[in-house]
């Protein structure tokens, strides 16, 4: 710890030790003279007279292709709506028709007894061979006493 912890300074001591280092006195306002001033009024009315341009251009863009109007809109969707409400009751038809005939019932067999005859057999044949390779060593020395 230093030794300056213990010391009391007064307010004005204290302002200036945490005075950031790098500020600086306030700058004093500049305004910009005569001739910053015209040639600030030559900028802005080139500007003025580009931006009158560019409206000029458009308008005539706007005289050459004309927008669709609202009323072009009105009378497409009109005739949007009448073909649909045509081909909706055609394709309700046919889609009832069609779908019968096109895709029949899938029908999943159903299982009986005779199904499950196949298990016990597969089982009781699983249950022999099982028993037949773990006493097949026996069987081979039984079989090789017999032989002469």
């Amino acid at each position: 710890m230093s030794s300056e912890s213990g010391q009391r300074y007064s307010m004005e001591e204290l302002k200036q030790r945490n005075r950031p280092a790098n500020m600086t006195a306030p700058t004093p306002e500049t305004h910009p003279t005569a001739e910053e001033w015209e040639e600030l009024t030559e900028q802005l009315e080139l500007l003025e007279t580009g931006v009158a341009r560019v409206l000029s251009q458009l308008s005539v863009w706007a005289a050459r292709e004309p927008a669709v109007t609202k009323t072009q809109i009105n009378t497409l969707t009109a005739e949007v709506a009448a073909l649909q409400t045509a081909l909706q009751p055609a394709g309700k038809k046919n889609e009832r028709r069609s779908s019968r005939k096109r895709f029949p019932k899938i029908r999943l067999p159903r299982p009986t007894l005779a199904w499950l005859l196949p298990i016990p057999v597969a089982g009781l044949l699983v249950l022999v061979s099982w028993v037949m390779w773990f006493n097949l060593g026996k069987l081979l020395s039984a079989f090789s006493l017999m032989a002469p």
